[in-house]
């Protein structure tokens, strides 16, 4: 049976800089004070790195909501735009846009759910021994 996850908290943000680190930090905070110690570096890295794509790509407010699952952690994030993140490949020559193969490679799991007005990016973190 798969574990429901239950979204412990959700923050509005406005489209500035400083909201990536704002996202980051609350999701360290409730990462520290849930028990997910183990997870707190790389949830703040994916979190700024979904926070910074929502700033820069779709030029609005964003949601950033977290929710516990079976032994670790699930990071949303979302935008109001439609257009859907690609993965860039390392061909590409560009020195931005990596962000979502630093998500690739470390979280446990992620996607992408569109929506009527817009998209959420999401990300999972296991400790050891974890299954969703």
């Amino acid at each position: 049976m798969g574990y429901a996850p239950r979204v412990i908290t959700v923050l509005t943000l406005p489209p500035e800089s400083a909201s990536a680190r704002r996202a980051r930090f609350s999701v360290s905070s409730w990462a520290r004070t849930s028990g997910h110690e183990r997870l707190i570096a790389s949830a703040a890295l994916l979190t700024s790195e979904l926070a910074t794509n929502a700033i820069t790509h779709a030029r609005g407010g964003f949601e950033v909501d977290v929710a516990e699952i079976d032994r670790g952690i699930r990071v949303g994030v979302t935008d109001f735009s439609t257009e859907l993140p690609v993965v860039r490949r390392s061909q590409d020559v560009q020195a931005d846009g990596r962000g979502l193969l630093l998500v690739e490679a470390i979280a446990s799991a992620w996607g992408v759910e569109p929506r009527d007005t817009g998209k959420r990016v999401w990300f999972e973190l296991q400790s050891a021994g974890g299954t969703s």
